[in-house]
């Protein structure tokens, strides 16, 4: 005769595998009785049925622990047809907390996984060679000003000093930076950067020509 703790386990054991989806299947054990323990089959992960025997890992820390084996949660299982599982085992004690029964979930990973694999493959992403970004994120701006405005402002922080305290040299490097970004390629760079530094754009194209001149030299 199954225990009345375990027939009244029943309704909140449907209840729970309706919550879990069609990808669960709930098994409630009778262990008073372990060569037909399943009392209680709600889904069709494993395709056992009510009378099946208790699992070998039960039976095992059953046989090891006795009433004081402790729940096993999320722990890996595989089916005959090799779909991957996580399963838990849930142990059901009486007023005596000595273990009657047990629930056991188990839950096919198995699409899980494919979209987990495919979930993968899709947010791979390659770095660039450090030459072409140099360290930076790329900029999705409106308009290239916008962009040569920010490498900019990136490279003036980069010095670390206020415009005014700047040295020839501080600004000849920001235009060698700036060179090496391809800032120059783009039609008004030179004005912008001129704003930006205080100087006359015709001091600009000086040091351009002396930061080219230089390359070339090398």
């Amino acid at each position: 005769m199954t225990h009345p703790y375990l027939e009244l386990l029943k309704p909140s054991v449907e209840s729970l595998a309706n919550v879990l989806g069609p990808r669960a299947e709930l098994i409630l054990h009778d262990l008073s009785r372990p060569e037909n323990s399943a009392i209680m089959v709600v889904g069709n992960i494993t395709g056992r049925k009510e009378g099946a025997p208790i699992t070998n890992i039960v039976l095992r820390v059953l046989k090891l622990y006795g009433d004081k084996a402790q729940d096993m949660i999320n722990y890996r299982s595989m089916t005959k047809d090799g779909r991957v599982l996580k399963s838990s085992t849930l142990f059901i004690r009486d007023e005596n907390k000595k273990i009657i029964g047990s629930l056991c979930i188990n839950m096919d990973l198995t699409d899980y996984m494919y979209c987990q694999k495919v979930l993968q493959e899709l947010c791979h992403t390659a770095e660039l060679e450090t030459k072409i970004n140099n360290g930076a994120s790329e900029l999705f701006a409106q308009d290239i000003n916008e962009v040569v405005e920010t490498l900019i402002i990136n490279e003036l922080e980069h010095i670390n000093k206020p415009v005014p305290l700047m040295q020839k040299e501080d600004k000849l490097k920001i235009v060698q930076l700036l060179e090496e970004k391809g800032v120059f390629d783009v039609k008004g760079s030179v004005d912008l950067l001129a704003n930006y530094l205080g100087v006359s754009p015709y001091t600009i194209y000086n040091y351009l020509k002396e930061v080219r001149f230089s390359k070339t030299d090398h």
